[in-house]
């Protein structure tokens, strides 16, 4: 539900826009309803760690960007309620978890997550989609929430993010996959593989001759190769690559680069509600999209800036509080547009 003082901006004011701030607050009363053609976001997993950057400030201490953890609070059971003004499925399923988890942190992370959810969802075009980036600490729950929110019938895929690196657990098997839940209206879906397209492997026989069916028809490849499956082999940052920045979670770009070629065409809007460094931003500039990032964090949005300013010399962006007023040096935030 938005503000009833909500006043939008004009049609593609927002785009290219670098917000730090509580991202409910700006997805309310700054972002225009139906205006974003992509929306992925990757919220904190409810992991109760600790995030720091990998450098630090000169004294030996690394600076937390954020913090993991949740306990029910007043603010938690405010978020409850707002649930349950908004009836239907997703005030069913707030009754439903509050139930089952009580006033735990977890509910209170859920109920936080189902709020912005609700938001993004005013937001999104009907042509648009949405990536639910998660791990299996709580995906499970989350995608339940994403149900009530966008109904079972959106639905369109549970993506495996394959990766590898790190150690090895001894008492179990070792975690390397994060999921990625893709919703959108499978009838005015905006969706072509055809940019993201992998080479066959060498030893496919369907690649070097083709197949023909029972009925004889002849099928032959394609040249530019196969869509991905719902499997991603797509490698995290080397820990000495020059691509890695020292941001916790830091995403790699070949990651956005497949969701926002496969989503979006050029000249649409690419929404990232928790930016983090900028992964997101980074790709749909470098692709020809137009984008809006949003953090709570400074130290988030002084690495997502100054990645823009690096990586595309002269760009110009705006840079704007939760208020929509310009952001200045004075605020903390040095990266400036």
């Amino acid at each position: 539900m938005r503000t009833a003082a909500f006043s939008p901006p004009a049609a593609g004011e927002a785009a290219n826009t670098l917000y730090l701030g509580d991202n409910l607050e700006i997805l309310r009363t700054l972002i225009p309803e139906k205006s974003a053609d992509l929306i992925y976001l990757d919220p904190p997993f409810n992991s109760a760690g600790k995030y720091a950057l990998a450098a630090g400030n000169g004294n030996g201490a690394r600076p937390v960007v954020f913090t993991d953890s949740w306990r029910w609070s007043e603010q938690a059971e405010r978020d409850f309620q707002a649930m349950l003004e908004e009836k239907g499925a997703a005030a069913e399923t707030a009754r439903a978890l509050r139930s089952f988890l009580h006033e735990s942190g977890l509910a209170a992370y859920l109920f936080m997550a189902a709020r912005r959810l609700l938001a993004l969802r005013e937001i999104l075009k009907p042509t648009g989609s949405l990536y639910l980036h998660c791990d299996p600490t709580a995906g499970h729950y989350l995608k339940i929430v994403a149900d009530s929110v966008f109904g079972l019938k959106n639905f369109r895929n549970e993506i495996i993010w394959h990766y590898t690196g790190g150690g090895r657990s001894k008492s179990r098997f070792s975690r390397k996959h994060d999921c990625i839940y893709l919703y959108a209206d499978g009838k005015q879906q905006y969706f072509n593989p055809d940019p993201i397209r992998i080479p066959y492997k060498l030893t496919s026989g369907y690649a070097k001759s083709g197949i023909t069916s029972r009925a004889g028809r002849r099928y032959l490849p394609d040249p530019r190769g196969t869509p991905p499956d719902d499997v991603w082999d797509i490698p995290i940052i080397n820990p000495l690559s020059r691509e890695r920045i020292g941001y916790p979670t830091q995403k790699p770009p070949a990651l956005l680069e497949r969701i926002i070629q496969a989503s979006s065409a050029e000249g649409d809007t690419v929404l990232d509600p928790f930016c983090g460094s900028g992964t997101t931003l980074r790709a749909a500039q470098k692709l020809g999209r137009r984008w809006i990032g949003i953090d709570n964090a400074p130290l988030a949005v002084e690495y997502s800036a100054r990645r823009l300013r690096e990586a595309f010399p002269g760009m110009r962006f705006a840079l704007r509080n939760a208020s929509g007023n310009e952001l200045f040096p004075e605020t903390g935030v040095q990266a400036l547009c």
